[in-house]
């Protein structure tokens, strides 16, 4: 009876000891690599609840299943400066409590990259690294692990998905107009193996609502599109969105863009009639800033200040002028070209070679009419009716008496001639029409084409400013700026304002990698809201959850040094022996202590009586 209750409390005292064998010893110190996913996929129920909080639990029990003398590095998809040292237990399970749900996405090898610069850094050392993730986003077949370090995948299993997104937002037309109907398309998919048949889709725009009830098949995406009143203000702020419980960072998607109030139209001729016409169509529109000079009186500082600069019949085009009018196409602003008939040909000829996509041939005097006009083109959008068209009908065209033959390459036909040839072509932001309108080049002038073709240019001058952005490293805005502007300022709804120092020649904005907040920006300058932009989560892991089992076991089956463990609430321990290829023998010991303890009792029972 003294020897089997000695041998029970031997086995007692070495169970709390937890004895552990470990079959493989490198020496050094122990150090631990802890990625625990914060994306927004995390932030979805899984088999066992929340995936992020089970994350968290488990990486924190984790850490308390070492020793205490060993160092942890933890990271996130944020890569923040603070993760990258090596920290003691304490403070190792202080950095867990305090991750927070991120918009940002990272790819494991991205993040394998990161925890090994700082492995590699060290010496001496006996290092483990952990992926704790639903790995959502897995693409990669093989992971790059140069120095053989132990790699513990612990998949966070996903419940079904039933996630429906607005995927994306655009308009079909690069021009936005200020004023009458414009049309948004919207995307929405639905992730899900289940049909949905009443889905409420809502459109905010400038504060007012519209709503449609679409349905949705298992795994299908479909577009529609909203049509909306083009609000009067100068800015146009908008937001799509459904209401769905599952994943709630792809339920809205905003947009944004600036309605331009003036748009500023350059005009460069000394034709008369050619003056004239301009005259007519622009020095009255309270829409068109309107400028027209002399060929020898050309203010060469206001060309990048223009949004559509117009070269009507001018019979010579110099050298500094075709690469000055290159140089502001560069930056976006529209060139259009109306030939003289009896205009310089290699004057025409080095605009054309500068501009690249097409050439000309010497002046053709044969009359000859326009038959085609390629209305389904962006460049006529919304301005002709669609109707079937008589044979006779093209007599109604103008006619050519005076017009330069023009082969293409890579430039764009928007109108055809009978022969078969382009009458205006658009080249690397430059639009050439191989005929003037005056009377002596062509019948233009006087016919009703005139007004849609001078008017398309202007409209499709208009640069609209990207209506959205996604969460990334960092943001680009292309925004103008004011000439007597020293401050820009970035300002949202509850939001802190951003405050940057202009940069003078410079029209775009570089925001910071921590500027990631998801709503609609307001771009300020002098106290005047200049231009607006719209910032939205990255839709990257909007996807079937279904294939991460595939895409994980694959990679665990390919790559020898990676070990993949299916994460619950109970196996930490055994996760932790298998990744250290070490066995336990706490349980042994404890079923020892107690078949020693009934030992005994038989023994008093069966000889002490």
């Amino acid at each position: 009876v003294l020897l089997l209750r000695i041998f029970a409390v031997i086995a007692l005292v070495l169970t709390f000891c937890y004895p552990i064998e470990k079959s493989k010893d490198k020496g050094g110190q122990q150090i631990v690599s802890l990625y625990v996913d914060n994306s927004f996929s995390m932030d979805a129920v899984g088999l066992e609840g929340n995936k992020f909080l089970l994350a968290k639990s488990f990486a924190d029990q984790l850490i308390k299943k070492f020793e205490a003398n060993t160092k942890f590095q933890i990271i996130t998809n944020d890569f923040l400066a603070k993760h990258q040292f090596f920290h003691n237990r304490d403070r190792a399970l202080d950095l867990i409590s305090e991750i927070p749900i991120s918009n940002k996405t990272k790819n494991i090898q991205a993040v394998l990259n990161r925890q090994l610069t700082l492995i590699n850094e060290q010496k001496n050392i006996d290092p483990n690294i952990y992926l704790i993730s639903d790995f959502q986003g897995l693409n990669d077949s093989v992971l790059l692990n140069p120095d053989s370090i132990p790699l513990s995948m612990c998949l966070i299993a996903s419940g079904e998905n039933k996630n429906i997104g607005i995927d994306s937002v655009w308009f079909n037309s690069p021009v936005r107009t200020k004023m009458g109907t414009e049309e948004v398309q919207v995307k929405v998919t639905n992730y899900s193996n289940e049909a949905f048949k009443a889905i409420p889709v809502n459109l905010n725009i400038n504060q007012k609502l519209t709503q449609q009830v679409i349905q949705l098949k298992a795994n299908q995406s479909e577009n529609f599109s909203f049509s909306y009143n083009q609000p009067s203000d100068s800015i146009v702020t908008g937001i799509v969105y459904v209401d769905d419980a599952n994943l709630l960072f792809d339920n809205s998607l905003y947009f944004s863009y600036p309605l331009q109030r003036k748009t500023k139209v350059y005009v460069i001729s000394n034709s008369p009639e050619f003056i004239k016409t301009t005259n007519k169509l622009f020095i009255n529109d309270s829409t068109i800033t309107y400028q027209c000079v002399n060929p020898l009186n050309i203010n060469y500082s206001q060309l990048e200040k223009q949004n559509l600069i117009v070269l009507g019949e001018i019979k010579h085009v110099s050298n500094g002028l075709i690469s000055e009018l290159k140089k502001v196409a560069e930056q976006g602003v529209s060139v259009a070209f109306f030939p003289s008939g009896n205009g310089d040909l290699l004057d025409y000829q080095s605009l054309s070679a500068v501009f690249g996509g097409f050439t000309l041939r010497s002046v053709d005097t044969n009359e000859i009419q326009i038959e085609t006009i390629l209305s389904n083109h962006s460049f006529f959008s919304n301005v002709f009716k669609k109707q079937k068209i008589s044979i006779n009908t093209k007599k109604a065209f103008p006619i050519l008496r005076q017009h330069f033959p023009i082969s293409v390459s890579s430039a764009e036909p928007l109108i055809f001639k009978t022969d078969g040839t382009p009458y205006l072509i658009k080249s690397n932001n430059l639009y050439f029409c191989s005929s003037g309108i005056s009377s002596k080049n062509s019948g233009l002038r006087n016919h009703a084409l005139v007004v849609p073709i001078f008017y398309q240019l202007v409209f499709n001058a208009i640069k609209c400013s990207q209506i959205q952005y996604f969460t990334d490293d960092y943001i680009n805005i292309k925004t103008p700026v004011l000439e007597n502007s020293n401050l820009i300022e970035i300002r949202m709804k509850d939001q802190p304002t951003y405050k940057t120092q202009v940069k003078k020649g410079a029209n775009i904005i570089v925001l910071p990698s921590n500027f990631q907040h998801t709503g609609n920006y307001q771009v300020v300058q002098n106290n005047s809201i200049t231009d607006a932009f719209s910032v939205n989560n990255n839709r990257s892991e909007s996807k079937e959850i279904n294939k991460q089992i595939i895409n994980i076991t694959a990679l665990s089956k390919q790559n020898e040094n990676i070990d993949l463990y299916y994460v619950s609430s109970g196996n930490v321990e055994r996760i932790l022996n298998k990744s250290l290829h070490s066995e336990t023998y706490w349980k042994l010991l404890l079923i020892i202590a107690f078949i020693c303890l009934i030992i005994e009792m038989l023994v008093i029972r069966i000889f002490g009586r």
